[in-house]
């Protein structure tokens, strides 16, 4: 499906011929986060953030190709069984450590031990014994996947070829957390622990936490440490917390938002018409359905389930009503 957002592009160049531009992006934030740890978020508004606080291997581009991130450069193997990564020498922590192969290890460890319960660690189960070790039946670790030869070199053996890996590690449950302020704050195999507050969070992004008001807003302001500070050209993101499409919009409007991820179909025609350049569209690996209760009658009947989908007009729902470019979808996209 597509993703819709609102730019604020005339409304920042007109502030700067005004008065010195302030570098600080506002965008909205529909759902609080449950948490900041990268191995326990699951909604794109919780990555959005941690995006802006840690770096991965690799990190997604805007036009849906993968792009260096702490390892510059990377090759595979004949077969496509092994990928090896090989990291900057450069890349940080926010607290001046180096960010070293073994701490990306330390994170896939922690995130695919059978008692942490990670929601996303499907998305290692390409790697060489990672579903047998999140399932409990290998317990020793050196037996997974992953591999430190150096401290700047990552090795990843995969159990069959998978051409989309770098999509996989491109993605939020791969960043790493910082293994010394994990341990310290007892994070390693414990959820919702203290280490993800404002006054403790260590990550490696181009930005640092700096402010969590639940509700209200989360601030982030550009880090020193980052390997690629001077590129950074924000000094803050504050993300808001909006909790009504059409209110999100109306602050849009109002100057209040520089960007907003929440676009009422009812205004997508009038953006399209009157604003095109301020309405930005993207590509979403995302699927939406409805779910019912399928242990109430009638719909613990599966020819009513099967009827009911039938019947549904995915063209006109998509065309009349979601109104966003969205494609009808017959199945699943795993």
């Amino acid at each position: 499906m597509l993703g819709l957002a609102l730019f604020a592009l005339a409304a920042c160049a007109k502030r700067e011929t005004t008065e010195p531009p302030d570098q600080i992006l506002r965008i909205s934030q529909r759902n609080e986060p449950a948490d900041l740890d990268p191995q326990l978020a699951t909604l794109p508004d919780e990555f959005f953030i941690l995006r802006a606080l840690s770096e991965g291997l690799v990190t997604p581009a805007p036009d849906g190709s993968v792009r260096p991130g702490v390892a510059e450069k990377w090759e595979t193997s004949p077969d496509g069984l092994t990928w090896t990564f090989h990291l900057r020498a450069n890349a940080r922590w926010a607290s001046g450590d180096p960010v070293v192969a073994s701490d990306f290890i330390y994170s896939y460890r922690r995130l695919l031990s059978a008692t942490f319960a990670a929601p996303k660690a499907r998305l290692f189960f390409a790697v060489q014994n990672a579903a047998a070790f999140n399932r409990g039946e290998l317990t020793d670790f050196a037996s997974v996947g992953f591999a430190a030869p150096s401290e700047r070199t990552l090795v990843i053996t995969l159990e069959y070829p998978t051409p989309h890996l770098l999509a996989l590690v491109s993605s939020g449950p791969w960043l790493p957390v910082h293994p010394a302020t994990v341990e310290k704050l007892r994070g390693a195999t414990r959820r919702s622990t203290a280490w993800t507050r404002p006054e403790n969070f260590v990550g490696n992004g181009p930005f640092v936490l700096r402010d969590w008001r639940p509700n209200q807003f989360i601030s982030v302001g550009k880090s020193l440490t980052y390997w690629d500070a001077e590129n950074v050209p924000l000094n803050e993101i504050h993300f808001v917390a909006m909790d009504n499409g059409d209110a999100e919009e109306r602050a849009f409007r109002a100057g209040q938002l520089d960007v907003t991820l929440s676009v009422p179909a009812t205004k997508i025609p009038a953006y399209e018409s009157e604003q095109p350049t301020t309405l930005h569209r993207v590509v979403l690996a995302e699927t939406r359905y409805l779910a019912v209760n399928t242990q109430r009658p009638p719909l613990n009947d599966v020819r009513v389930r099967r009827a009911l989908s039938l019947v549904i007009d995915r063209v006109a729902l998509t065309d009349k009503v979601m109104k966003g470019g969205q494609v009808p979808a017959g199945s699943y996209i795993p």
